[in-house]
């Protein structure tokens, strides 16, 4: 396939432009009318603060979404753009290269997070424009699509927790974006310290239904209050979650 710059019609991000092949995957079609999981940008619009916030993108994949944020969060806010995926990674900053002033507020880490900091095997994808390499997933995870269905390789990655990010010095979050592949608590058992004290609002996409109750289920150990943002058929289901 041969990606272009295509233009953003609606959204945090219309009028820009990023790099895509529209003709791969119907996701991108969605990103550039606004459409694509335009529930995210409604509940971080509404968090405190929105703008000025600092926003962690877990699973960044191209930086559609880190952009996004970027755009509200405005000059004073910060994203933090976790993507250990180095083709999504490569994309993301030609995407953030395109777009100079929201670039200077996003850092990029190649770590993933998860429960535990070391390294991991991690299947990846580099077959960005099908859409294949937003489905990498690490190794302790289920895959949320038959592997069979692209060329995959494996890799081993740093894995890092949020708790022990947050003692090394980065600034708390005051909202957390998290699409993983099937790695959404393992992320958040990371990050139990840190949401027990920075209560960030959090948005989790699950791939599947029994998924999506254990992070329910978490979630409300937490005293948090979770909510349905989108069901999208076949397998992805958005929740939000907010302190009570």
């Amino acid at each position: 396939m041969e990606p272009a710059w295509e233009r953003v019609s609606a959204g945090p991000l219309a009028g820009r432009e990023i790099l895509i092949d529209r003709r791969g995957n119907g996701a991108w079609d969605d990103m550039l009318s606004g459409r694509f999981d335009a529930e995210i940008y409604g509940v971080i619009a509404q968090s405190r603060p929105a703008r000025g916030g600092i926003v962690w993108d877990v699973g960044a994949h191209i930086g559609f979404h880190t952009l996004g944020f970027s755009a509200i969060a405005g000059s004073s806010g910060r994203v933090v753009a976790f993507e250990p995926n180095p083709s999504n990674r490569d994309r993301l900053q030609q995407n953030l290269q395109k777009n100079p002033d929201l670039a200077a507020r996003v850092e990029i880490l190649s770590c993933a997070l998860s429960d535990h900091n070391g390294q991991s095997l991690f299947g990846l994808s580099r077959d960005i424009d099908s859409g294949a390499s937003s489905m990498s997933f690490l190794d302790s995870t289920t895959a949320s699509t038959d592997p069979g269905t692209s060329a995959w390789d494996r890799i081993v990655v740093t894995v890092r927790t949020a708790d022990a990010l947050i003692q090394e010095g980065m600034p708390h979050p005051t909202v957390m974006k998290v699409d993983v592949e099937g790695a959404e608590l393992l992320v958040l058992r990371g990050a139990t310290e840190t949401i027990r004290m920075a209560r960030p609002t959090v948005i989790v996409e699950a791939h599947s239904a029994r998924l999506a109750f254990e992070v329910h289920e978490w979630f409300r150990n937490q005293e948090y209050q979770v909510r349905l943002l989108a069901d999208l058929a076949p397998s992805r289901i958005l929740l939000s979650a907010q302190p009570v």
